[in-house]
């Protein structure tokens, strides 16, 4: 893989001009695994490292700036370093750590152990994501050879992930044509994860250091009889023209977070009766969604789950409906702020589950105090994702909950019904932490009403140490937190979330109070060899 150092924000890219004072910017490249210097790698400005990982950029303007390695992929890599460069001075230790791409090979077989030819293999990665471990789709793909043999190129390394093998189904129409007699079907093909399971809880995790190509990753699929499952999608009570979509419910398909592939056929449409039939099914519980698209959000939306066992099921019904408004209100706690007519509320709500296709979700704003609505759909969830406005206009205020009936859903997702109203309470009485912390260090602020490492996920803070080690959190509600500082990357992987629930023990407990500044200064860095994150 090929990785650059990349100067971001429009003055960084600038060089000072000829006569005007520069400073320079100086470190290693270094393997985020082995801590060995990576040489004859490119950095920035035609810059590569020397034999010993160095590198040194120079005749930059002086100020702050970001060096941010980026990948050939759509999400950052392991460094990020703000650093501050001064005029005629020379910014050393800059080091960068950083993990390359891995390798993964091996062959896909069935339970007689003969190859199974032009069948998709995939990565699946796994993170905490609106309350609850999702799944969805890495970019890691192959697809095997006439000897069922794939070689997988470009994997992320130092994260578990899993192998899925799921055959993708592709409809020519409505009705397929598999014949009636289930003696005459081909078999099909089990959706299978590394090296046999059927399910993303029973599977194999794999994890590859820097650099490392690993062979002799076989998975075992289970051939099955063909099943089929009639169905009728509805409108209104009636038979309707629509979009479906099928998935398996046991592999990542029907479970992901938003803007991750999907396995599922997309793009077919029943006739005018409302009838499909879909074949090439094996034992187990499918997901069969009903839509129409209709933009942002589908004009009409509606799923089923279907359970197969050893035959055809027939009559199913998937009744599919507009989408639900749902009425809310959003209020200050307490006393409003000085120019709180100015304040302003947005809310958006995007879709969990990716089957509805609904793009990023519904959108809403009022003031505050205010009332709004958004439209939901039935059967899936939802994530709402409030704002406040103007942009550093009230530096205190934070949204303290949302309620959806007598349920709090901060931080979680939730289903539309009959709950009731959305009620979103805004506080104006937040503190902040002022951290001290070696240079570059990550900064993680770990409140304390987190019961479980789901909800740690959604509600933690963090942030990065400038040069000169100093950082300032966000509006915080009051109340009591750990502070930490790590050279780890941050994710929210259950593998690194469980770490930083592991470590609280080592952070600095602090308790805020409200309108409150609390300063902490960190001398220890959890490294990913001590107890903490890993």
């Amino acid at each position: 893989m090929k990785l650059l150092v990349t100067l971001t924000m429009a003055a960084l890219a600038l060089l000072a001009p000829a006569d005007a004072p520069t400073g320079s910017v100086s470190g290693r490249v270094l393997d985020a695994d082995s801590g060995a210097p990576i040489p004859d790698f490119p950095v920035a400005n035609h810059v590569r490292t020397d034999a010993r990982g160095y590198y040194k950029l120079t005749g930059l303007k002086p100020g702050p700036f970001r060096i941010a390695l980026l990948g050939e992929r759509v999400w950052p890599e392991l460094m990020e370093r703000s650093v501050n460069v001064e005029a005629g001075a020379e910014l050393t230790g800059v080091d960068l750590p950083i993990r390359l791409d891995g390798e993964i090979s091996g062959r896909v077989v069935d339970q007689n152990k003969d190859p199974v030819a032009g069948v998709p293999v995939r990565l699946i990665g796994r993170e905490y994501f609106a309350g609850a471990l999702r799944y969805f789709t890495d970019t890691g793909s192959a697809t095997t050879n006439d000897r069922g043999e794939y070689v997988m190129r470009n994997v992320r390394t130092g994260r578990a992930m899993l192998l899925l093998m799921e055959k993708r189904k592709i409809y020519e129409g409505p009705i397929s044509e598999v014949p009636a007699d289930p003696k005459l079907r081909k078999p099909a093909y089990r959706a299978t994860y590394y090296p046999n399971a059927d399910s993303a809880g029973t599977a194999t995790l794999v994890t590859l250091r820097s650099g490392e190509r690993r062979g002799g990753m076989d998975i075992q699929v289970l051939r099955s009889p063909g099943y089929c499952v009639d169905a009728t999608l509805m409108l209104d009570g009636a038979p309707a023209s629509l979009d479906f979509k099928v998935t398996d419910e046991l592999t990542s398909s029907a479970n992901m977070i938003p803007g991750s592939a999907s396995s599922g056929p997309t793009g077919v449409s029943s006739g005018p009766d409302g009838k499909i039939r879909i074949c090439e099914l094996y034992p187990g519980q499918f997901r069969i969604a009903a839509l129409r698209r209709g933009g942002l959000f589908p004009a009409v939306f509606g799923a089923t789950s279907v359970t197969i066992g050893d035959e055809d099921v027939h009559n199913v019904r998937v009744i599919a409906g507009s989408p639900v408004t749902i009425q809310g209100e959003v209020a200050w706690d307490g006393t409003p702020p000085d120019g709180a007519a100015a304040a302003q509320f947005t809310l958006q709500a995007p879709t969990v589950t990716n089957d509805a296709m609904a793009g990023p979700g519904s959108r809403a704003s009022c003031p505050i105090p205010g009332p709004f609505s958004i439209p939901a759909l039935r059967t899936v969830e939802h994530l709402l994702q409030p704002g406040l406005g103007p942009p550093n206009a009230f530096p205190s205020a934070y949204v303290k909950d949302i309620a959806y009936g007598a349920a709090s859903v901060l931080h979680q997702a939730f289903r539309a019904g009959d709950a009731g109203t959305l009620r979103v309470t805004v506080a104006n009485d937040g503190g902040f932490v002022k951290v001290s912390a070696p240079a570059g260090a990550r900064i993680l602020i770990v409140p304390g009403m987190a019961a479980t490492e789901s909800i740690l996920a959604g509600a933690m803070v963090s942030g990065q140490a400038d040069q000169a080690g100093n950082y300032t959190s966000r509006s915080l509600a009051p109340g009591k937190y750990t502070v930490l500082a790590t050279n780890d990357p941050i994710d929210q992987t259950p593998e690194c979330i469980a770490a930083i629930w592991r470590a609280r023990n080592r952070g600095e407990e602090v308790d805020i109070g409200p309108n409150a500044t609390v300063t902490v200064t960190l001398q220890e860095v959890i490294s990913p060899r001590s107890d903490g994150l890993r």
